[in-house]
């Protein structure tokens, strides 16, 4: 009975730690200006999110893409992540003429853009543009 009981606790804990880790799960956004001086060093692509509040399909990105576990695996491991409300910042979102939402804008480590990524896209969509811009196939085009 002794041992039925330390399974079955076992078994709850250890659910909870996968709920725990889960639920942590999440893109590592930083500021602007951070992930570009970081770019060079870490030789990591940035990917800079802009997006709005009133955005539906903002709204989509942020419930369906950015807590996908791949995604956020992805973006954690080989871009450094920014997220722009254009409300808050319309000069940066001038700057990289961000117009229509969500946009997604890739730079490469120099700072320089690699590509736009303008509308919504489901998680596996989303996946393989990531999966594209982290070769660095853009540039065989």
């Amino acid at each position: 009975m002794l041992r039925k009981g330390l399974t079955l606790t076992a078994a709850v804990f250890m659910a909870g730690l996968l709920f725990i880790s889960s639920a942590q799960a999440a893109v590592n956004f930083q500021k602007y200006d951070d992930a570009l001086s970081e770019a060079g060093k870490q030789d990591k692509h940035v990917m800079i999110y802009f997006w709005a509040d009133w955005c539906r399909y903002c709204s989509m990105f942020n419930e369906e893409v950015l807590p996908n576990d791949n995604v956020v695996k992805s973006l954690n491991d080989s871009f450094l992540s920014v997220q722009v409300n254009v409300d808050e910042d319309p000069d940066l979102a001038k700057k990289y003429n961000a117009r229509t939402l969500p946009m997604i804008v890739f730079l490469d480590a120099k700072g320089e853009i690699a590509g736009y990524l303008p509308g919504y896209l489901p998680p596996t969509e989303f996946l393989e543009i990531l999966n594209f811009v982290k070769n660095k196939s853009y540039q065989n085009n």
